[in-house]
């Protein structure tokens, strides 16, 4: 991402003010199952969007926007910059979301990854539904 560093000084008794981020938009959105899964938590997964131009490394942690959905589904994304991105979405389930540590044994059921041109500006840009394939029938825990 075109990060940019600066240093501040400020002494004793002064003070200054420092504005970050605003200059991207925020991006709005919902995940929806293709096939409804009442084990399925969407707001369980890390979701992420990354610019297109970069490749994952399956050995580091994903950059980019990384984010969590609601319950139903829906997110938004502030201050992203223009340009191409690939947006990553999982969906995990659990065996039994009443258990307190139920995302201990959390399972991945469905993922899709999209790409997403976000545009110059401000204000809000919506993606909509995207719409996740899943496994329709719960695995069996051996299977996992």
């Amino acid at each position: 991402f075109p990060y940019t560093t600066l240093f501040r000084s400020v002494k004793s008794g002064e003070t200054t003010q420092v504005t970050l981020g605003g200059r991207g938009v925020c991006v709005k959105g919902k995940l929806v199952l293709e096939t409804i899964r009442a084990d399925a938590v969407l707001e369980l997964a890390a979701q992420n969007l990354r610019l297109a131009s970069e490749k994952p490394d399956p050995e580091s942690l994903p950059n980019g926007y990384g984010f969590f959905c609601q319950p139903d589904g829906s997110f938004i994304i502030e201050d992203v910059l223009p340009g191409a991105y690939m947006l990553e979405a999982q969906v995990e389930a659990v065996e039994n979301r009443n258990q307190i540590q139920a995302y201990l044994t959390a399972f991945r059921v469905g993922e899709r990854t999209v790409e997403v041109v976000i545009p110059e500006g401000q204000g809000e840009f919506d993606l909509g539904n995207i719409v996740v394939p899943v496994k329709s029938d719960p695995l069996p825990a051996s299977d996992r």
